[in-house]
């Protein structure tokens, strides 16, 4: 008796998510070529025969839904990770990427937004390379999360436009939508009475089960094997065989992230991605990011957590009142030294000639030099005073994203 009521139950709970023949999956985090795309609603669907529920098997007639070749692990038994951390050992600490310049992975073209007569975006530009961590920052209500909208392609702009590579975001369709893996307006979405396991192995299905190989061209099998892979970099391993539902916030939070990277998107597009995470959880995302990066992938997210992202982020954009208000390079702001001398404005175009210096402004009683090499730090002073010019003092300037950013966006 007691069996029946708990069968009755399980129905009961899926009953509300079936209609009389399909099951309606909620795809809003990694964006897939095959889930029915919604503009300005914010939801992905993929709709499934009910006979197939248990199972998420899909067939579709795309030649990419093919199941790739040499794909028997996940005909097979489970492969389980036991590392407790990471298994990317490029993500074991932040640094920033080297980035070789190529053509853009992403490039926004002068996007506006508008609702009615009111603007929300007005003429906002930039591009990114491939293996590149571009940050955007901005007050709430900047426009953040519309402008991240409309490069995954959930809204249409105004004006503008939005390029993968050299492909329009808004006509390219699943074509293009399968370079992408993203995670709009956090926390995801996933049906809690299904394991994380469950729920990815779902995400798999609607990329077809084919991911990017390493060389960002090759199929990728996603298999059993690259589930377990993708929640042991999270850090999910042990809860992978959990319903959703016991899951916290945060493991939510990194249950999405899983979703996002799983096909190994050459494109990775994350809203707020640390929202509601410890500093644990936190530093975990950092580290993933940075190992996306490390392998091609062009990564953007939104964040508020500037100083730690200052470590790695190549380029942060800064945004205020629905306009770009400064690009920050920071990587021209790795390398850079101050030294007290007795004429900073002086020192500063003379430092300016040299060809170890690749810029040298005036902020007295300093002068800022950045350096190709910081080791050529030394060099500098000697040729300081050489030149007759008086060194009180040289230590290294750190540049405070944080800081730099207050005062931009209260000077807007």
């Amino acid at each position: 008796m007691m069996g029946r009521k708990a069968k009755v139950s399980e129905k009961l709970k899926v009953k509300s998510q079936i209609s009389s023949n399909t099951l309606t999956l909620p795809i809003c985090l990694c964006l897939s070529p095959f889930a029915s795309l919604c503009p300005d609603a914010g939801i992905l669907a993929l709709r499934l025969p009910r006979s197939e529920y248990r199972y998420f098997s899909m067939r579709n007639q795309s030649a990419t839904d093919t199941k790739p070749p040499g794909d028997k692990q996940s005909e097979g038994k489970q492969t389980r990770l036991e590392s407790k951390g990471p298994s990317n050992p490029a993500i074991s600490e932040l640094k920033r990427t080297v980035i070789v310049e190529h053509a853009s992975a992403v490039r926004v073209d002068k996007v506006s937004k508008r609702y009615g007569k009111f603007p929300i975006l007005e003429d906002v530009s930039f591009h990114i390379h491939p293996g590149e961590v571009y940050a955007l920052a901005g007050p709430n209500g900047s426009g953040k999360t519309t402008l991240i909208r409309m490069i995954t392609g959930l809204s249409f702009p105004s004006s503008g436009k939005v390029f993968f590579g050299d492909e329009d975001v808004h006509l390219g369709g699943a074509r293009v939508r399968r370079k992408l893996g993203a995670v709009v307006e956090a926390p995801a979405a996933f049906y809690p009475h299904m394991t994380g396991r469950d729920n990815l192995r779902a995400h798999a299905n609607l990329a077809g089960n084919v991911g990017f190989a390493g060389d960002g061209e090759s199929p990728m099998p996603l298999n059993d094997g690259r589930l377990s892979e993708v929640l042991n970099t999270v850090e999910l391993l042990r809860m992978a065989d959990r319903r959703v539902n016991e899951y916290s916030l945060g493991q939510r939070q990194r249950l999405g992230l899983a979703a996002a990277i799983l096909t190994n998107p050459r494109v990775l597009i994350l809203d707020e991605p640390t929202s509601g995470l410890d500093p644990l959880g936190i530093n975990l995302v950092h580290r993933v990011l940075v190992g996306m990066a490390a392998g091609g992938t062009a990564v953007i997210l939104s964040t508020h957590h500037l100083r730690e992202v200052s470590s790695y982020a190549h380029r942060v954009g800064i945004l205020g009142g629905g306009r770009l208000l400064e690009e920050v390079d920071l990587t021209l702001r790795s390398a850079a030294y101050r030294f007290r001398v007795d004429d900073p404005a002086k020192a500063a175009v003379w430092m300016s000639t040299l060809p170890i210096i690749t810029r040298a402004t005036a902020k007295p009683p300093y002068v800022i030099a950045q350096f190709e090499n910081e080791g050529n730090a030394p060099e500098a002073i000697k040729l300081l005073a050489n030149e007759g010019f008086k060194v009180y003092e040289a230590s290294p300037d750190h540049f405070d994203l944080y800081e730099h950013y207050r005062d931009r966006v209260e000077k807007a």
